[in-house]
């Protein structure tokens, strides 16, 4: 396979990758591939869950989707084949016209998929981030963090324990405690090591919370982090030079790492009850990228995806009036 030769693009406040894409071959099952350098556990799984995206690691068994309570089963209808209706039957792939290897695969590239990236390829990880949108799916302004540089500077101290239990009281339990807490555990170095990346940019990120807010029905916890470009920019559609996807998206070319947009996925590729790669299609075609190490799955919610809502989290339905999902967040 000729080596894929990717030239980083500025276009506004987008980043764009324009890739070459290989011949037409033949799909094989996916061959092993030389161990690399490891990843620590700070730095691969701090960068993934810090900013929630789910983990297919190839030591870990696939899962697929699940909802946390009984309504999802009962409204999960199964289509042909024994796949839930909203899924469909899973896509048959013959040939793919390009193969390639590489340690960690990142399927999304808004703010979970690019920390996770940036963290694996800083570990010495060959890792490859692939995007269905043509410049990424945007970082978010606002970002949350326990025991973060900045929040200890200010002065601010929160009760973890206390946190957590509201977290999940807000939730009505709907939701996995496990994940609240790993965020608590890690988020606070997470935000540290964003700030750094940030000014190494020029730029600064901030301790944004009210520490003399008053008391009322729901406490005020002080978590949140903003930097100093235009908030939300890149979600207004504002034209800035420098946002959280440049910082990442630069980073992550910096240490070695390979973005392909407009590229989406398509099925995870397992041996036996292992993710070992993915099929994902651009315009030239099916391409198969083997995953030594894992693939890493930060697709974005489902949130204007009303099949999934009704199947996986039906209760949701009857809670809200607006939604104000970022567009795209359709499950895919």
């Amino acid at each position: 396979m000729a080596k894929d030769r990717s030239k980083l693009k500025k276009a506004g406040q987008s980043l764009q990758v324009v890739s070459k894409a290989g011949a037409e071959a033949v799909l094989e099952p996916a061959a092993s591939v030389r161990d690399s350098a490891g990843l620590s556990r700070r730095g691969f799984i701090a960068g993934a869950f810090g900013a929630g995206t789910a983990v297919a690691l190839s030591s870990l068994a696939a899962c697929s989707p699940t909802a946390s309570s009984g309504p999802a089963e009962q409204n999960g209808a199964k289509a042909e084949g024994g796949s839930p209706d909203w899924l469909g039957a899973e896509p048959i792939i013959t040939t793919v016209a390009e193969t390639l290897e590489c340690d960690v695969l990142v399927c999304g590239g808004g703010t979970g998929g690019l920390f996770a990236a940036c963290a694996a390829a800083e570990d010495g990880a060959k890792v490859i981030v692939v995007e269905k949108s043509a410049f990424g799916g945007g970082i978010r302004h606002n970002i949350g963090s326990l025991n973060s540089r900045l929040q200890q500077e200010a002065g601010a101290v929160i009760d973890k324990e206390e946190l957590l239990n509201d977290m999940y009281r807000y939730a009505n339990g709907y939701c996995d405690p496990r994940l609240h807490r790993l965020w608590a555990e890690i988020s606070g170095e997470m935000v540290d090591w964003y700030q750094d990346r940030i000014e190494e940019r020029g730029e600064k990120l901030f301790f944004e919370a009210d520490n003399t807010h008053s008391a009322t029905r729901f406490k005020h916890y002080p978590t949140g982090h903003i930097p100093s470009w235009p908030a939300d920019a890149e979600f207004a559609g504002i034209p800035v030079e420098l946002n959280g996807k440049n910082v990442l998206g630069d980073y992550l070319i910096s240490k070695g790492g390979e973005a392909r947009f407009e590229t989406s996925l398509v099925k995870l590729l397992k041996t036996g009850d292992k993710v070992t790669g993915a099929i994902v299609e651009d315009a030239k075609g099916y391409i198969q990228i083997n995953a030594s190490k894992g693939v890493v799955v930060a697709t974005g919610g489902y949130a204007w995806n009303q099949d999934m809502l009704n199947a996986l989290q039906p209760h949701t339905q009857k809670l809200y009036s607006l939604c104000i999902a970022v567009p795209g967040t359709i499950g895919d």
